[in-house]
């Protein structure tokens, strides 16, 4: 007895660069989401700067506020802010939620498997 298949790896290869990607993304996109909670806020100009870029190849990811003030606030820990607001803004969520996000994208990439 014999049975054919159809080797579809390209396809497959395709589907989960795309997956790959796509968690990439949502996983950026959830430490800025985190992040905001933590960054100074006076007018919401710096909170509104905040972004997520993923590279091509969906193996890197950036996520950032964009402000000439941007460095100094998060790097000044001498600087108070109100409402539980702290420089640090992007740095400590990584640093608190690292192990929560990596379980997320190996979740992500064994259900794109």
């Amino acid at each position: 007895m014999s049975e054919w298949f159809r080797w579809n790896g390209a396809r497959v290869k395709i589907s989960l660069n795309r997956k790959r990607k796509e968690a990439l993304r949502d996983a950026a996109e959830y430490l800025l989401d985190e992040s905001k909670k933590l960054v100074p806020f006076d007018e919401g100009v710096l909170s509104a700067s905040g972004s997520v870029a993923v590279n091509e190849q969906g193996t890197k990811a950036v996520v950032g506020y964009n402000t000439p003030y941007a460095v100094y606030q998060h790097e000044r820990t001498d600087l108070r802010h109100p409402n539980g607001r702290s420089a640090k803004y992007l740095e400590r969520p990584l640093r608190e939620r690292r192990q929560q996000i990596i379980e997320y994208l190996r979740r992500r990439l064994r259900e794109a498997v």
